[in-house]
Formats: C-alpha cells, sequence, structure tokens
C-alpha cells in the first residue's frame, strides 16, 4: 500500500515472493516475481500478523537480514530510506544482540533488556524530524534486525517484557552504557556536559584479561600527532600535556601549556580513532604510545 493521505491497498505477497524496490524518475519502481507493478512515492509493507517476518537483501549483497512487522520505504537524497515499523519487544532481542551479544548469562541478558527498552523509550521522537524515532547505529542503538539462535535472548525479553528503569521522578532513566569501562565508569558530566545523579563515576569488573577490550595500545610518531594537532588548531604545536579526570580518562589535552589551547579527552578520541578515553601516554624514541582500557564512553 502506498502511504498518502489515506493508504491504498496495491495487492498482497506470500512466502516465496520477491519485492524489488528501485528509483525511477523520482519515484519508487515495486517489482514482484520480475513483473512491475508500477510507481509509487512512498510504500508501506504489513506482515499479516504478530508472527510476520520479512527479510531485506541489498542489491549487490549477499547477505539476507530478517524483520519481524511492517516496513516503511521512501526516497531521501536519491537513495531508498527504510522505516522499520516494529513492536518494541520485537525490537529489542536485536538490539541485544548487537549491544551485548548472545553468548552471555541469561542475568546479563535481561538487565541488558530492561537498559535498552528504558533506552529506547526515554529517546523515542530522536529523529522526529526525519520521520522516524531512532536510528540503527551507535547514535542510538545498533540493530540488526532478527538475531539468529535467538533462544536465550527470546526469554531474557519475554521475562523482562514492559519493564524500564525509572528515576526518582518515574522518568525513564538515561540508560547509557559501553562495551567496556576499564575498571572504573565515568561522570556523566566528564563525558558531556549535564550532571546525572545517577551516572556517577564507580568501579566495575570489566578491567580483567577475560573481558574484551579490557586493555588496548595505540601509537603514533611524534611527528604525525604534533601535526594533528597543528591542523586540528591552524596554528604551530609544540608541546601537549594530558589532564585525567577522577575515573582516569584524559579529561583535555592542553596544547603548548596554554589554558585556554585545549582538545577534550572525547575528541581525541575521536581523532585517533582510540577505543576509549582512559589512556596512559608515554615517549619513547619519537613515538607516543597509548596504553588504555575499556571501549566506549565509559
Amino acid at each position: 500500500m502506498t502511504t498518502d493521505s489515506f493508504p491504498e491497498y496495491i495487492a498482497s505477497a506470500y512466502h516465496g515472493d520477491i519485492l524489488k524496490i528501485t528509483i525511477v524518475s523520482g519515484k519508487l519502481q515495486l517489482t514482484r516475481n520480475s513483473i512491475i507493478v508500477g510507481l509509487f512515492p512512498e510504500l508501506y509493507f504489513c506482515t499479516a500478523d504478530s508472527t510476520g517476518r520479512f527479510r531485506i537483501q541489498p542489491e549487490g549483497s549477499k547477505k539476507q537480514v530478517e524483520y519481524y512487522d511492517h516496513l516503511k520505504v521512501q526516497i531521501h537524497k536519491q537513495q531508498l530510506r527504510l522505516i522499520h515499523d516494529v513492536w518494541i519487544e520485537h525490537y529489542i532481542p536485536g538490539v541485544v544482540a548487537a549491544e551485548g551479544g548472545i553468548y552471555k548469562t541469561p542475568e546479563f541478558l535481561k538487565v541488558q533488556a530492561v537498559c535498552s527498552r528504558t533506552y529506547a523509550i526515554r529517546n523515542l521522537g530522536k529523529y522526529q524530524r526525519e520521520g522516524f524515532d531512532l536510528s540503527d547505529k551507535v547514535d542510538c542503538q545498533v540493530y540488526h534486525g532478527i538475531p539468529v539462535n535467538m533462544p536465550a535472548l527470546e526469554v531474557a525479553v519475554f521475562e523482562t517484557r514492559g519493564l524500564i528503569a525509572l528515576d526518582e521522578f518515574d522518568e525513564p532513566i538515561d540508560a547509557v552504557f559501553s562495551a567496556n569501562c576499564g575498571g572504573q565508569s565515568a561522570n556523566s558530566e566528564d563525558v558531556w556536559t549535564a550532571t546525572t545523579p545517577y551516572l556517577k563515576s564507580t568501579e566495575s569488573y570489566d578491567q580483567y584479561r577475560e573481558f574484551k577490550n579490557s586493555s588496548w595500545t595505540y601509537s603514533v610518531s611524534r611527528p604525525d600527532l604534533l601535526k594533528l594537532f597543528s591542523e586540528y588548531y591552524k596554528k604551530p604545536v609544540y608541546t601537549f600535556s594530558i589532564e585525567p579526570d577522577y575515573s582516569g580518562r584524559v579529561r583535555q589535552v592542553r596544547l603548548n601549556e596554554d589554558l585556554k589551547t585545549v582538545i577534550s579527552g572525547t575528541e581525541l578520541r575521536r581523532l585517533l580513532k582510540l577505543k576509549s578515553t582512559k589512556f596512559r601516554v608515554y615517549e619513547h624514541k619519537g613515538f607516543y604510545f597509548f596504553s588504555g582500557q575499556g571501549f566506549g564512553h565509559g
């Protein structure tokens, strides 16, 4: 059906049918089993019931991704924009699998399910101006559709269905999480600008070697690093110093010993593509060596 002022029924598709959507003359051309159905400004595909599924395979890719519920297709900047219209309890297993993994303990999966559900509820409408609520990338939560081998995930989501975490005002908390805190989480104000009472630096237990990304290293030559700083500030940089915060993360980098010329630890992480801002820097034979812990914003 098209999503004009009132949806218009076009046709039904059945198991095994292949629907192809391409942009032709500024509209969406829908082809069913190699037969052209027509040209439409927008398309909306509805599954028949709550167990309905569909698969998407981008042209030129061998990978198919399976999804529950419904799909809206639009044209955005001369490309296809796919908007998944999904019930939240069908959405959460895909997030837990992508963000936390499926080979984890049942209690871990339950906690991740509550966190991910809370994050989704709190951030509904984040992309309202663009016509959808959330993206499927790290700026929201990573989401790759229905995960394979998911019995444990289904149980975790079912046993926590409808549960979210609330603050003292009965509002959904800001349920942010990172892959690994490196042994100490961060204060919210050290990562972003707002101070949140429940997002305080606290000890974690993911600094041990058995945890993925518990430690990492990175190296860069002295000339290359100083050149990067110089290009960033558009003036020569000869020296720099690291200023850590309470949790051991780099709060800011001061350039040329100037109090006003600084780069935040978060920005340095982005520039160098570091795993986290929890690191120390050592200089040896013309190179800077970064010894870090954790992965994510902390």
